[in-house]
């Protein structure tokens, strides 16, 4: 029996984080992408990979200098398919990445490997 790894999408980063975008994005060739040659697709790292993203998803932001650290940028997307979503991140960059996968895909990723368990 294979058991599916899930995260909550509120807690990912790197890779799990861009595999999920590149996902809601509909790229087949994660984890590179041809943008003035290949490079790998970060764009919770590389604004200009981020940019066209946030502009197509509709993204805006916010800051909440009382939130913990970790957790003060906001972003915000009021009309996707699961309706207004906010994401938090400890920078702007991430929040809208997650912002995105959440709009998209919803509160939990999962995880693209499975392990096997044993009963």
């Amino acid at each position: 029996m294979l058991i599916a790894e899930t995260m909550l999408t509120a807690n990912a980063t790197g890779d799990v984080l861009n595999r999920a975008v590149a996902e809601c994005e509909g790229l087949k060739t994660f984890p590179y992408v041809l943008k003035d040659g290949w490079k790998r697709f970060e764009p919770n790292l590389d604004r200009h990979l981020a940019e066209p993203i946030i502009e197509r998803a509709g993204i805006s932001f916010a800051y909440d200098e009382a939130a913990p650290e970790g957790h003060r940028h906001i972003a915000i997307r009021r009309y996707g398919p699961r309706g207004r979503t906010v994401a938090r991140g400890p920078d702007l960059l991430i929040a809208a990445m997650r912002c995105r996968v959440a709009s998209e895909i919803g509160d939990t990723i999962v995880l693209p490997h499975t392990a096997p368990v044993f009963c």
